[in-house]
């Protein structure tokens, strides 16, 4: 990643930390999260309803 002027070289530093929040309907679920087990080497799955999503840019609602 360069950033700023000049021949400055920027290297972020990450942990190893990442959060992946998931919308999905109710009936994909599970395939997702038999996806996440079998290809994540560590971590967690909390699962939370959602009880409604919109989009502030097009005003959709939930699965539209």
């Amino acid at each position: 990643m360069h950033a700023g002027k000049g021949s400055m070289i920027f290297t972020p530093q990450f942990s190893d930390k990442y959060v992946v929040e998931l919308f999905i309907d109710e009936n994909k679920k599970d395939d997702a999260i038999k996806i996440i087990q079998e290809h994540a080497s560590k971590g967690k799955i909390i699962v939370t309803p959602n009880i409604h999503m919109i989009d502030i840019s097009s005003g959709k609602i939930d699965s539209d």
